[in-house]
């Protein structure tokens, strides 16, 4: 019974499945205000960590002095939080990091 509703919502027609692109891809794309702290970050990380940590990202949010950082799982996020919070408020600018998961 579960393997024949596994996949019930590729039915409904209002839902779509996409490609998963890099995070780099879609803040240009959909926020380029954030591209700069991205290429920051970069920098900042190097390449083998940027790669590592920031690229499998889900989103990337700011509001004045918060940085929403959404990670694809929890081991993620808790790699995130051990290595990266000093680099990416460095980047983007921000007081506050906020990293969920």
């Amino acid at each position: 019974m579960y393997a024949e509703t596994k996949n019930d919502w590729f039915l409904n027609p209002l839902l779509s499945a996409e490609v998963m692109t890099s995070i780099e891809a879609r803040i240009a794309a959909e926020k380029p205000d954030l591209s700069i702290g991205l290429i920051r970050l970069r920098k900042l990380l190097g390449d083998e960590k940027f790669e590592k940590y920031i690229c499998q990202l889900q989103n990337i949010a700011k509001k004045e002095e918060l940085l929403l950082v959404i990670a694809d799982n929890v081991l993620q996020r808790a790699l995130i939080e051990r290595n990266c919070i000093p680099q990416l408020k460095e980047a983007f600018g921000v007081s506050m990091v906020k990293v969920v998961g």
